[in-house]
């Protein structure tokens, strides 16, 4: 080499080291990646993955200033540096201060300089540098640093993500790491899971689910969505109330004017206010005639329950457990309502007496289901003043109480106290009704019980013809249905009237609070009868023991001067309601 070629070698080369050197101060300057301490030997957390600098025959200088064979001191935690190699050009390479595993490009003779990207090779900075040993990053250079030609090129490193991204080596197919909740989708009808190859995966699931709607219920997962189940049902069973469901809010009930009903049958015109259903006003059930029962609206509707007992039913009169007013006496009485009935019998039927048939009112009254018994008129009999419990006949006025005994009479005969009381005259009649706080029917009241209300029937009990099953009579084998006297009182149910009155026909006739006569033929309202008798006699009604099927008919009328004491007379007592 020609001696002027010499000096512009070394010249050259001065100056490619003062650059060198310039490089290596800058490195230091800006955060000690770099450190050329001579007297002090490599970091021990630096690990020098180079070999050994190669030199050519000319003098290589490297960029270490340690006094090591050659690794660069990283100041800033970096992973490795790895040294340059020159040629025999005494080319200088400045090492990047932060590459992790790439080698730097190789230079050629026209020594020029490599430069790690990202200011690597002049600034040491912990916070910049790429190869930061964090130990949540996963860093890798996509490709080795580039080739620089001639006129010092410089070639960038790969860029580096921030130390908390999950981040793969896209060249050498790096594993994935999944950081704590990073593959949740929020879904709850998938399952998340995390591969560390393929990255996050999220597989469908079944079941139930949330839609996030009140409105829904049964909501349920497939092929990875929450589908919508059935629409809510918000109906609170109050009519009184609008209701409806709100995404937002769920089920609202808005209250609502209007009729309604409370459920209660005893009231009528309920309204709603404030959302409930108001009760209106009591229902009034209409009254049963019966002073016995109490006239209540109960839930299901009217009721008539018993009125407690002894509760007042009238003068002398009270209320017994079966709901009936009765008397001192306690006979049960059967009530009939006010009603108008054809009274008598039609032209060419009957007795001539019973005619003319005639229209009658009565108003509602009580009467004795049972005709008097030996034993009732003998509590009457007891409560007599002495002075008039003497036997004999009776004149115009009640003068002794004591019945006539003899034959087929059943006062004082053992074994007979609760047949029908027989032998006794008007008089002992109606006192005995008028100590029992009641009184004698009148005529036209006890064929309106005996024919149960006034039907246009010959019997209590209907049209069937008369038999021993429904009356005590003669039925032709021997009077009193073959016994020739009384029997006891309700003893042929079959013949009852619909109220429950028994004997209404047979058994004994029954004396009436009427003088007889013959009908007047003119409308009447609660008649009592004429004021005289042209005969001077008193009716009885409904037919005895002694009588056949005819004379025990509801229109029949039979009649007795007041004093007469038979065999086949007794009574029964009514009274006003």
């Amino acid at each position: 080499m020609p001696a002027d070629g010499l000096f512009e070698y070394a010249t050259e080369n001065d100056r490619l080291l003062a650059e060198a050197q310039d490089a290596a101060d800058a490195v230091a300057a800006d955060g000690g990646d770099a450190v050329a301490d001579a007297a002090q030997p490599d970091a021990p957390d630096v690990a020098d993955a180079d070999a050994a600098t190669a030199t050519d025959a000319a003098e290589d200088v490297t960029g270490d200033a340690d006094a090591g064979p050659d690794g660069a001191v990283d100041g800033a935690a970096d992973a490795t540096v790895a040294d340059a190699v020159v040629d025999a050009a005494a080319d200088v390479t400045v090492d990047a201060a932060g590459d992790a595993t790439a080698a730097d490009g190789a230079v050629d003779d026209a020594a020029d300089v490599t430069v790690d990207a990202a200011g690597d090779a002049t600034a040491a900075d912990a916070a910049a540098d790429a190869t930061v040993a964090d130990a949540a990053d996963v860093t890798a250079d996509d490709t080795a640093d580039g080739a620089v030609d001639a006129v010092a090129d410089v070639s960038p490193d790969a860029a580096v993500g921030p130390p908390t991204d999950a981040t793969a080596d896209d060249a050498d197919g790096g594993a994935v790491v999944c950081g704590a909740g990073a593959c949740d989708d929020g879904n709850s009808c998938t399952l998340d899971s995390c591969d560390l190859v393929l990255g996050c995966g999220h597989t469908a699931l079944a079941g139930a689910c949330d839609d996030g709607d009140p409105c829904t219920s049964g909501d349920t997962c497939a092929g990875g969505v929450c589908l919508s189940g059935a629409v809510t049902s918000c109906d609170d069973g109050n009519a009184c109330t609008v209701d409806g469901c709100s995404a937002g809010l769920g089920c609202g009930h808005t209250p609502t004017d209007g009729a309604c009903s409370d459920g209660n049958a005893c009231t009528a015109g309920d309204a709603c206010a404030g959302g409930t259903c108001v009760a209106g006003a009591p229902v009034a059930c209409a009254p049963d005639g019966n002073l016995c029962t109490l006239d209540v609206c109960a839930d299901g509707g009217c009721a008539y329950p018993a009125a407690p007992i002894g509760t007042p039913c009238g003068i002398g009169l009270a209320c017994a457990a079966t709901a009936e007013c009765v008397a001192n006496d306690g006979v049960a009485m059967a009530t009939l309502p006010t009603g108008t009935f054809a009274m008598g019998s039609p032209a060419g039927q009957g007795g001539s007496d019973e005619q003319p048939q005639q229209d009658v009112t009565v108003s509602g009254f009580a009467l004795d289901k049972t005709e008097v018994t030996v034993a009732q008129y003998g509590a009457f009999y007891v409560a007599l003043d002495p002075s008039q419990r003497c036997p004999g006949a009776n004149a115009s006025a009640f003068m002794c109480g004591q019945p006539d005994t003899g034959a087929a009479c059943t006062w004082s005969v053992v074994g007979k106290e609760q047949q029908p009381v027989n032998c006794v005259d008007w008089f002992q009649a109606a006192a005995y009704c008028a100590w029992a706080g009641k009184r004698l029917p009148t005529e036209a009241e006890w064929e309106y019980a005996a024919r149960s209300g006034g039907l246009d029937q010959a019997w209590p009990w209907g049209a069937q013809a008369v038999d021993c099953t429904r009356a005590i009579f003669d039925d032709g084998s021997g009077a009193g249905c073959g016994t020739g006297r009384t029997g006891l009182p309700c003893a042929r149910p079959g013949g009852d009237s619909s109220q429950g009155a028994c004997d209404l026909a047979g058994n004994v006739a029954e004396w009436c609070g009427d003088w007889y006569d013959l009908y007047a033929g003119v409308t009447a309202t609660d008649p009592t009868g004429p004021a005289v008798s042209p005969d001077g006699t008193r009716v009885l009604r409904g037919g005895a023991w002694s009588d056949t099927a005819v004379g025990l008919r509801a229109q029949a009328r039979a009649h007795v001067l007041p004093v007469n004491r038979s065999n086949i007379s007794g009574f029964r007592c009514a009274r006003n309601l």
